[in-house]
């Protein structure tokens, strides 16, 4: 499950940002049942990845990225 403002819809589907090596990368994710504040996310991503949650409307593929906070 992750925060529902953290997918992106796109034309054929949702993707969402990853933080990996200190950069964005958008990631295809297929979903599964939907709450108010959280998504299932079925495949796409792994357990222990870190979920860029703000600030996504800003970021372009492989933009660099500084961590302020993580919850």
């Amino acid at each position: 499950m992750i925060p529902t403002e953290s997918l992106i819809p796109k034309l054929n589907g949702q993707s969402v940002i990853l933080y990996q090596n200190g950069k964005a990368i958008f990631k295809d994710v297929e979903t599964g049942i939907r709450g108010e504040k959280e998504i299932q996310i079925t495949s796409g991503i792994n357990s222990g990845d870190t979920l860029v949650t703000t600030n996504i409307l800003r970021l372009k593929p492989n933009n660099k990225v500084k961590i302020v906070n993580i919850n």
